[in-house]
């Protein structure tokens, strides 16, 4: 990633003007498919081609939108996300810093949190079952257990990423995606060079991939769609910078005393209809559901949470919310993906 050390939250972050209602309308339809066509876009945003084009080189210039990516539900290409709950040292912020720096530097983390809260940092990884996790997590962790007072670990069921943004609000075609269920997808090298390269820039054309890829422009784009149809990429997205937009990041999480599959979908269909909630997960762990939301005024996270209460406080047993204070690290596609079957290759 071009962009690693930027991510959607930053509380240092300077802030920039305010969106008119046409770049609005561009990003909202980015979020929904960040490969649609200019000429597209521009039709329904009622401007020129050239005019999109332009606006759209400035959304990512100003770092309004950080990169444009596939969503791969990794579960059918054999891999499922795990997180790992820290709380450091405070007395040694160099350490903090290389440990940190050392998360970039590994295959199969996607995200970096930082809290200013409960916990200071949470890493999502990918894993094939627990006992690798139980192997990345120690290579993780085992280096810099000096810094590290507490932990926890999760792992994700079902999760809804919802790519809303507050600013315009659009009905997408969100999904519930449910970890460890359904068959995993057959897919070869060439796919997963795809991936990786779409993973980076989403919008990148398939005459520009031949070179990486080793297909014809032609081929490339017929394995788009066939990694579409199977899902494996579920849609494609934009990774939005909130604190540029003035927006600050919450954590909240909730247990039950028993979450059925019906309840947990009546919570998913009310996140799907707040502007507010960016994503869902339903965990395996200290709490039932996670969800992440963005606000730009304490008022109104005040008033979301109570609104949350009010539907599902028969249910919610405990509750806590965690300040993000900074998103150290996004991608999409780590790099054990790749690795992982290259290995596997290599053995026959």
């Amino acid at each position: 990633m071009n962009k690693k050390m930027k991510g959607s939250f930053d509380a240092g972050e300077k802030k920039h003007q305010k969106l008119d209602t046409k770049n609005k309308k561009i990003i909202s339809l980015l979020l929904e498919n960040s490969r649609m066509a200019f000429t597209e876009i521009a039709h329904k945003v009622g401007l020129s081609k050239e005019s999109v084009q332009y606006r759209f080189k400035q959304l990512i210039e100003k770092d309004h939108i950080l990169l444009t990516y596939p969503e791969i539900d990794f579960w059918k290409l054999g891999y499922r996300r795990y997180h790992i709950l820290l709380l450091l040292d405070e007395s040694d912020q160099e350490k903090q810093k290389e440990f940190i720096e050392s998360l970039h530097n590994n295959k199969s983390v996607i995200r970096v949190l930082e809290f200013s809260d409960h916990w200071d940092l949470e890493i999502t990884v990918l894993a094939k079952n627990l006992h690798d996790f139980d192997r990345v997590a120690e290579k993780i962790l085992a280096p810099h257990e000096g810094l590290i007072q507490n932990k926890e670990i999760e792992a994700e069921i079902d999760r809804m990423e919802l790519h809303s943004f507050p600013e315009f609000k659009t009905v997408l075609d969100n999904k519930v995606i449910i970890e460890g269920t359904g068959e995993k997808s057959t897919y070869d090298e060439y796919d997963l060079k795809i991936l990786k390269l779409l993973s980076k820039d989403a919008r990148m054309s398939t005459y520009k991939m031949i070179k990486s890829v080793g297909l014809s422009a032609d081929a490339i784009g017929l394995r788009i769609k066939k990694l579409q149809k199977k899902e494996i990429i579920k849609k494609f997205t934009c990774m939005l910078n909130f604190s540029a937009f003035s927006y600050q990041g919450f954590t909240f999480c909730f247990n039950t005393a028993c979450l059925t599959r019906t309840e947990a979908n009546k919570f998913f269909y009310y996140a799907s209809e707040s502007p507010n909630i960016i994503a869902v997960k339903r965990m395996l762990g200290t709490w039932d559901v996670k969800s992440y939301l963005v606000v730009k005024d304490p008022s109104d996270f005040h008033q979301l949470i109570k609104d949350i209460k009010a539907k599902f406080g028969r249910n919610i047993r405990s509750y806590e919310t965690w300040v993000i204070y900074k998103e150290h690290l996004f991608n999409p596609f780590p790099e054990i993906l790749l690795k992982s079957y290259e290995k596997k290759e290599s053995k026959k």
